[in-house]
């Protein structure tokens, strides 16, 4: 039969105790004893100290089903204490019983008194030594479930602004097929070929809310031929990011989803053509545009913005910032 893992540390920790004991009492009480006293004394409590472990841990186990922690501390641990020094001094006061006659001396009333005392000092520190466990488990086991209860919402928000992003992307992107396949039908199927990538990309990595901002640029390139044969010599774009930067990561479609909000809220012209840079620092991608405001322009909600910020603070200590920095939108978005 396989030992479970907790007994290992059980089972040794009792003989470290036992052969301690053994050196105390030789020290104490000289070396009168002989070896098969010693052995019968040592073994007795190394089996002693075993089942009271056992029983501290089974206790603790059976009061947690009517006495919680979570209903009435107070009384639990209250109970637990007491029930651990009744037995503990049963213990003793069985052992002292059965050894009368071994010991050489008879105990003093005030070493007898020390030696409960002990016992008492003894169960409370192994109660509260069991308590503090169950109570560290319980509370790793709370984060754990936290975590993975936010891992899990943080992935809701992530494919509701997906979501978000896919039918706008769609209506702008197809808005201008039309003509193009009348006006050039050449570049008409090119422009479906990126088109088909990016949204390939966009729908194709529900599982993994992080990618490398290698594979983000990449389709991103794509998104931008797409844009630049929709508005031609009205947007610009200039991107700079370090090689080093190429292996961090940042959340899926980050980058696609700043392009679409700089579409959606500004003047679109070729006499002031949208321009969009993408560099790095250390830390960030920082992404910028030229800012004309439409003049029927409909207020921001942030929406899309505050979803992102919420999804870097799950994935990131650095923080997710945007905001107006000479005239042009900046935002800084974490490497993870």
């Amino acid at each position: 039969m396989k030992i479970p893992k907790h007994w290992y540390t059980r089972l040794l920790v009792s003989a470290l105790l036992a052969l301690t004991a053994l050196a105390v009492r030789r020290l104490l009480i000289g070396f009168d004893f002989s070896f098969q006293k010693d052995l019968f004394i040592t073994i007795t409590t190394y089996l002693i100290l075993v089942l009271g472990w056992t029983f501290f841990a089974n206790i603790n186990h059976q009061l947690e089903k009517y006495f919680p922690f979570n209903k009435n501390t107070s009384l639990r641990i209250s109970i637990q204490i007491i029930l651990g020094v009744v037995f503990i001094l049963i213990i003793r006061l069985g052992g002292k019983f059965l050894m009368r006659n071994e010991l050489p001396f008879t105990p003093e009333p005030i070493v007898i008194a020390m030696m409960i005392g002990l016992d008492i000092f003894l169960a409370l520190t192994i109660n509260l030594a069991v308590i503090s466990h169950y109570i560290i488990k319980k509370w790793k086991e709370s984060i754990t479930r936290t975590e993975k209860l936010e891992q899990e919402k943080m992935q809701m928000q992530y494919l509701t602004l997906k979501n978000q992003v896919n039918p706008h992307f769609l209506f702008n992107t197809f808005a201008s097929l039309q003509a193009m396949i009348i006006a050039d039908s050449l570049a008409a199927s090119k422009y479906v070929g990126h088109l088909a990538k990016v949204y390939r990309y966009a729908i194709g990595n529900d599982e993994n809310v992080l990618v490398s901002v290698e594979k983000e640029l990449e389709i991103l390139k794509l998104y931008i031929e797409v844009l630049k044969m929709r508005y031609r010599q009205q947007i610009s774009f200039e991107i700079s990011i370090d090689e080093e930067t190429m292996d961090k990561q940042i959340v899926h479609m980050t980058l696609q989803n700043l392009m679409d909000n700089a579409l959606k809220h500004n003047e679109i012209h070729v006499d002031f053509p949208l321009q969009i840079t993408i560099s790095n620092t250390s830390s960030h991608i920082l992404v910028t545009n030229s800012l004309r405001i439409k003049h029927q322009h409909v207020e921001s909600t942030e929406q899309g913005l505050n979803q992102l910020k919420r999804l870097y603070r799950f994935y990131s200590e650095e923080p997710f910032v945007y905001g107006v920095v000479e005239n042009n939108f900046e935002v800084k978005i974490p490497l993870i």
